[in-house]
């Protein structure tokens, strides 16, 4: 069984304390950055995936996902339409890009009739609805 030297102790413990300084560093320096890019990608991706799996008829639907950064949206613009899904992410993809570290990201629809859609009422076009498999959808691209 080896013996303890106490020489051995203090080159363990200068390197503990350079590793904790670095450690601190990064979780002030580098962490805030990293989260807010981290979230960037999976809000973008999470808007992408909500957006693409909204049933469309009109493209109302469709093109009433908004991005907000202080709070939920409470908007409805009945007179937007995107049936292709593109506008609404690259509408929504400026306000992700804009937000700022401890600023919340938030995506929502306000359509009257999304929950419809999100319980899976358009059953040819999303049978399971919207958003639990959006999420599940961007859950396990980073798992």
């Amino acid at each position: 069984m080896p013996t303890f030297r106490s020489e051995n102790y203090f080159a363990v413990a200068a390197d503990m304390d350079s590793f904790n300084r670095a450690i601190n560093i990064t979780t002030r320096d580098i962490a805030p950055a990293a989260i807010l890019k981290f979230k960037k990608v999976i809000a973008l991706e999470l808007l992408t995936s909500v957006t693409m799996r909204t049933p469309v008829k009109t493209g109302r639907a469709r093109s009433n996902w908004n991005v907000t950064r202080s709070r939920p949206s409470r908007a409805v613009n009945v007179n937007r339409f995107d049936k292709g899904g593109s506008k609404t992410i690259l509408r929504g993809a400026r306000h992700i890009e804009r937000s700022k570290e401890g600023e919340n990201i938030y995506i929502t629809n306000n359509v009257h009739y999304i929950t419809d859609l999100d319980r899976g009422t358009s059953r040819q076009q999303a049978p399971m609805g919207i958003g639990r498999l959006a999420v599940e959808e961007v859950i396990l691209r980073h798992a």
